[in-house]
């Protein structure tokens, strides 16, 4: 479990994970949706691939690139991360009275 952790509580990771779930899987575009540099967003795809949230698929032999596409796993993460959107939407707003969330 440490090593899940290791790689999803790294800065990018969730916001790579979610433009891949929103349907960005070239890596330029993946770049620009979340505004990453290039070396970092390169080093977390191959850790969530190696962690099998993200897996590889060839698109182009000549030059050859690859799009990046969410195993069952990352689909799961990808639910697991609108919760949290929700989750953070809900609470870390202003509190409301006493401490309530918003209404």
């Amino acid at each position: 479990m440490a090593s899940i952790l290791d790689v999803l509580g790294q800065r990018w990771t969730l916001q790579i994970v979610r433009e891949v779930s929103r349907g960005e899987h070239r890596f330029s575009r993946i770049a620009v949706g979340t505004g990453v540099s290039r070396n970092i967003l390169a080093d977390r795809l191959r850790q969530l691939t190696g962690v099998g949230v993200v897996e590889c698929r060839p698109y182009s032999e000549h030059p050859p690139r690859h799009e990046y596409h969410l195993t069952p796993a990352g689909l799961e993460l990808a639910r697991m991360i609108v919760e949290l959107c929700t989750w953070d939407n809900r609470w870390n707003a202003a509190p409301g009275p006493e401490g309530a969330p918003p209404a």
